[in-house]
């Protein structure tokens, strides 16, 4: 029992991870419920195809049902490796695309576990907290239909991780890894994310040697592996690159123009309203409403209440915190890209749309906020381990209080609601689709409410961490049940 006990402890991470995933997502974990749009209208046939083409033996080159025949050779995502596997081994059928989706976040949280160890002096518990609230964050749950989204998240992590692990200890089995990852993102994940994931490796791998300036044998090292590194990444990247090229004259579509109007640059872009979706990811969630302005799917930008409210906090009073000007750096990265994502309110994207290249070719600005999300959840962390483990109590039980009369002040407008708690409860799926836009701002403060009580109540309490973490818990899995039947499931 002793030593089952310490294999079990020694995986923590990734059975929690795989628990909390269960548990946030029973409908699809039961297949009792189905996902919907893109995934299924675009990403289940095209891999289907796939399987298709692989279990009879043949490479997939050629979609004969698609626009009488399209050359599906050409498109990236017909050489995602992961696709190959489950198409070859399983087939492709709704059922296998949701398992499939499930992967992918639960890969997204021990990814951001992963590269969450690359900040000193964090508490296993407190990435856990960052981990869970990146798996179960707003682009995933809002926009799971949007696949190359999620793809694209999920290996990002082991991108960033690996190009920097590469850069501090250069060997050679970092840099393959570097390359298999991007590789994964670069054939997976939605293209757009690609070309800016590349733009910020960039500048990471460039910070990296300004760091080593001094250190010239250091440096010259990582140039040379660099050097070694390039040239495996396009070998192994060939067969995306030739077959691009062979059918890159018949390719139709050219650069978008920069409007908001049709398939402009700006369609799909973040509202400040989004910023709204922080606290209350419920107000997301009413469509009948011209609050939004755009699709209220692409605005949701939820990783918890609680990394949110600490890193606010911290701001009043963590300056003598040695890692103050991390989170400094942290939290402007966040808000920059979060700006970029306001393409209408804010030039900045118009900005970089007309700088840089292949920018623009894509829409969707509010694909942004993935890296602002990123950023602004490992500030988050860093916010939290400094709070629990530095502030006294008596400071941390006035902040909590203090949360909660602000949550009912804010809430204080949106009384008057058709919010009726017994409909709720006997049947909450159904019931909360009905709620106008007051009751959902009201039921997230009743929320949020009960969940700081709690941690007051264990305020004091040498085992706040892991309430802290069964809190950020049942917060984000609540918020997915809710949220689910609207944006992933059918009801």
């Amino acid at each position: 029992m002793q030593t089952l006990k310490k294999y079990v402890w020694k995986f923590k991470v990734p059975l929690i991870l795989l628990l909390v995933l269960i548990v946030a997502f029973p409908g699809l974990v039961t297949m009792q419920r189905s996902m919907f749009w893109d995934i299924t209208l675009h990403n289940l046939p095209w891999r289907y195809h796939i399987g298709e083409s692989i279990s009879n033996g043949e490479l997939p080159l050629w979609l004969p049902w698609m626009n009488y025949g399209f050359p599906q050779m050409g498109h990236y995502e017909t050489w995602y490796p992961v696709s190959w596997f489950v198409g070859g081994l399983f087939g492709y059928n709704l059922s296998v695309l949701q398992f499939e989706y499930l992967f992918h976040i639960y890969l997204a949280g021990l990814g951001f576990y992963l590269f969450s160890g690359l900040l000193k002096d964090l508490n296993w518990k407190v990435r856990m907290v960052g981990a869970i609230a990146y798996m179960l964050c707003g682009v995933f749950i809002a926009q799971a239909s949007h696949y190359g989204y999620v793809v694209s998240g999920t290996w990002m992590p082991f991108v960033f991780y690996f190009l920097i692990r590469f850069c501090r200890n250069t060997k050679l089995e970092n840099g393959l890894a570097l390359v298999f990852f991007y590789f994964l993102l670069v054939t997976g994940g939605y293209v757009g994310n690609f070309i800016v994931i590349t733009y910020i490796l960039i500048g990471i791998f460039v910070y990296q040697l300004y760091l080593r300036r001094k250190d010239r044998a250091q440096l010259l090292t990582l140039l040379k592996y660099t050097a070694l590194l390039i040239p495996v990444f396009f070998a192994v990247y060939a067969v995306v690159f030739y077959s691009m090229l062979d059918i890159k004259n018949h390719i139709t579509r050219q650069a978008l123009e920069y409007s908001n109007t049709g398939w402009g640059a700006q369609v799909g872009t973040w509202v400040k309203e989004g910023f709204i979706t922080f606290f209350s990811p419920l107000a997301n969630m009413q469509t009948e409403n011209d609050f939004w302005g755009d699709a209220p799917m692409i605005n949701d930008v939820y990783i918890g209440i609680f990394p949110v409210i600490f890193l606010i906090y911290y701001f009043f009073i963590g300056r003598s915190d040695p890692y103050y000007r991390q989170i400094i750096y942290l939290t402007v990265g966040s808000l920059f890209f979060f700006a970029i994502a306001l393409s209408t309110l804010l030039p900045l994207h118009k900005w970089l749309y007309h700088s840089l290249p292949l920018l623009d070719y894509f829409r969707f600005p509010s694909l942004y906020r993935i890296f602002g999300l990123f950023l602004l959840l490992l500030a988050g962390l860093r916010a939290i381990q400094y709070i629990i483990t530095t502030v006294s109590v008596k400071k941390r039980l006035l902040f909590l209080s203090t949360c909660i009369i602000a949550l009912w002040l804010i809430a204080i407008p949106f009384l008057k609601s058709n919010l009726q708690f017994r409909k709720i409860f006997l049947g909450w799926d159904k019931a909360v689709d009905l709620l106008d836009q007051n009751a959902l701002f009201l039921v997230d403060a009743i929320f949020m409410t009960v969940l700081l009580l709690i941690l007051i109540a264990f305020n004091n309490s040498k085992k706040i961490g892991w309430v802290l973490l069964i809190l950020v818990t049942v917060d984000l899995t609540v918020h997915t049940w809710i949220r689910t039947p609207h944006y992933i499931v059918d009801p």
